[in-house]
């Protein structure tokens, strides 16, 4: 399994732990002390935000990347274009000039 997808398995084990948890203590099945009583979904949590948030950057990493690449392969079709645009000023110069030679 690659990193990617043990993140999700953690995202989603640690989720499940959090209803898990609900559930039983809303039945009243789960008796702890405060301490452990919120410690259990917090940490859960906290892990599964963690993951979710290591993988959101990765994400963002990438997309970073790929507008890195866009934004170089614009600059040469620019850079293209301007040869262009210049090559099409010396061509009409040029259909210009065969005008005025066939206009005489």
């Amino acid at each position: 399994m690659d990193k990617h997808k043990i993140r999700e398995w953690i995202i989603y084990i640690s989720m499940g732990i959090v209803v898990i948890w609900l559930i039983l203590k809303s039945v009243g099945i789960i008796q702890t002390p405060f301490w452990l009583e919120y410690g259990i979904p917090i940490s859960s949590f906290i892990l599964g935000f963690l993951a979710f948030y290591r993988d959101f950057v990765e994400k963002l990493h990438e997309v970073i990347k790929s507008l890195a690449v866009l934004t170089n392969r614009v600059d040469h079709i620019e850079k293209d274009v301007s040869h262009l645009k210049t090559d099409m000023t010396e061509v009409k110069e040029k259909m210009k000039n065969i005008e005025i030679k066939i206009s005489l």
